[in-house]
């Protein structure tokens, strides 16, 4: 049977007690209901799974069996299971949580600060040990799965959601999805699960929430690539993350939890989400919920595996060919600030000639109307000058030659032409 139109069955109900009343989402093994509770009279949410295989089946009944197991405030409850004859279809009713999900709320703020990504994640932490204690692991720990359901006094109560690749680790259970292939969200999987190594574990689990609280405090993650098989295989060689490098003003404690929970290799990390909690909650700025939080401006996404730091962002240095340009535009100026301050010296400055080796130099300078001008070695920027001084031509002019004295025949100077007494 094919798997049924979430339009084709609302108003239906099932097994003569769950009746559908309206869509709330589609995954990719069913579609889940609001839906009233007849016979306790309450509103559920019903998943209805019509498999198309005997297998598919059995994978639905076993997620159903998985998350009845855990009993959580953290964690949606499960309340039945079972098959309606008239449709076909297999069923799961469980609590129906309202509220918008982690994703939507990243959406909305982009970043947490350290006290708010305790509060968002803290329950969540709460029901994953609560599941691992029975043997579960999640394996898809996302913001997409986690509601933030609002209580009667309005405290955001987080739940997590979705054991569709739940994994069950107790001696004699075979995990699904081992050795088929890889299973769940590529952005938050685990290096090892990535690679379809080994079986899963608590820590797998741990490394999903340390991607979570990375995005919250930075508001990205620590992986990306182009593409899910690029970001797999970046996963499968993924190296360190240097949360400090990061956030410089971050404090050892609070980089230390981050770092841990995203080593590589699963041993280097905390043993349990109860770990990385304790370890959080004691991070100087989690107990201060009004410090303060502004990741720095290197702060951003690995987009590769390695772990160089772009520089922060600068104008961006001239082309060769741009260089050359200004310099000629600065010559230019400066050439005819010169041409300018020619013109003025013609009209205004006072003429300074070289001094000879022979004899002083002479300064000559234009009247004003205030009198003459002072002579000065340099001359200082003149002040414009009124329309009646007169031009000085600022080229050199020929030397005017001084009459040569006239002297007796003694050598004695005459003072007056001979014949004037």
């Amino acid at each position: 049977m094919a798997p049924p139109i979430a339009e084709a069955l609302l108003g239906r109900t099932l097994v003569g007690r769950y009746r559908l009343d309206a869509p709330l989402g589609r995954g990719g093994y069913g579609v889940v209901y609001s839906a009233r509770d007849l016979l306790l009279d309450r509103e559920v949410a019903v998943k209805v799974f019509a498999p198309r295989a005997e297998r598919d089946d059995a994978r639905f009944l076993r997620e159903a069996r998985i998350a009845a197991r855990v009993d959580h405030p953290g964690v949606v409850r499960v309340f039945d299971l079972g098959r309606d004859d008239a449709t076909g279809c297999a069923f799961m009713a469980q609590e129906l949580v309202r509220g918008p999900t982690l994703r939507d709320w990243l959406e909305e703020h982009l970043v947490a600060t350290p006290a708010q990504a305790m509060a968002l994640l803290g329950p969540v932490m709460e029901g994953l040990a609560a599941a691992h204690a029975r043997g579960v692991i999640h394996r898809d720990v996302k913001p997409e799965n986690v509601v933030l359901a609002e209580g009667r006094d309005g405290v955001v109560a987080p739940k997590l959601i979705d054991f569709g690749v739940a994994s069950l680790v107790e001696p004699g259970e075979a995990s699904p999805g081992a050795g088929r292939g890889v299973a769940g969200t590529p952005a938050y999987m685990a290096p090892e699960q990535a690679r379809g190594e080994g079986e899963p574990d608590p820590r797998t689990d741990v490394w999903a929430v340390g991607v979570m609280l990375y995005e919250l405090l930075l508001g990205r993650r620590p992986y990306d690539a182009d593409g899910t098989r690029a970001l797999v295989a970046a996963l499968a060689h993924a190296e360190p993350v240097r949360f400090a490098r990061r956030v410089p003003a971050a404090s050892a404690a609070l980089c230390a939890v981050v770092e841990r929970a995203l080593s590589p290799a699963p041993a280097d990390r905390f043993p349990g989400v109860d770990a990385m909690r304790e370890a959080l909650a004691r991070c100087a700025e989690v107990s201060a919920p009004d410090a303060p939080w502004s990741p720095s401006a290197l702060a951003v996404s690995t987009r590769t595996t390695r772990e160089a730091v772009p520089p922060a962002p600068s104008s961006p240095a001239p082309r060769p060919a741009a260089r050359w340009l200004v310099a000629v535009a600065v010559f230019a100026a400066l050439a005819a600030v010169g041409v300018t301050g020619a013109r003025l010296g013609r009209t205004a400055s006072p003429v300074v000639r070289a001094p000879s080796p022979t004899k002083p130099s002479r300064v000559i300078a234009a009247p004003t109307a205030s009198g003459p001008v002072a002579a000065s070695a340099t001359p200082a920027p003149p002040p414009v000058a009124p329309p009646t001084a007169r031009a000085i031509d600022p080229r050199p002019r020929p030397r005017r030659r001084e009459p040569a004295a006239v002297v007796g025949v003694n050598q004695a100077p005459v003072l007056a032409p001979p014949g004037v007494d």
